[in-house]
């Protein structure tokens, strides 16, 4: 497969798993209340509680890393059919100095 064929089935991966993350922080957030209902009631101990709490920030912190990368892969598309972003240009600073942002 080509890098421009690849970038391509980048872009819909990603948002695919955009998708995949949004449903795990949802049922992760549904778990949360439950497990504090129970630890109240005394079905579930404190630390099952905190797991449940640990569950819903790894979901949320892979939500947001699957955004980033959904961001970033149409970059790449772009880049890799051969038509980089243009960087603005300052009046009076030449277009290839100092530090462009990596993709």
């Amino acid at each position: 497969m080509n890098c421009n064929a690849r970038s391509y089935y980048q872009v819909r991966l990603r948002a695919e798993q955009i998708e995949a993350a949004r449903q795990q922080v949802r049922a992760a957030a549904e778990a949360v209340p439950l497990n504090f209902e129970a630890i109240v009631g005394g079905e579930l101990r404190a630390i099952e509680g905190l797991q449940a709490v640990q569950g819903l920030a790894a979901a949320r912190a892979q939500y947001l890393s699957a955004v980033l990368d959904c961001n970033r892969a149409p970059l790449q598309l772009v880049r890799a059919l051969g038509q980089p972003p243009e960087w603005p240009v300052e009046e009076g600073v030449a277009a290839d100095s100092g530090p462009k942002p990596e993709l």
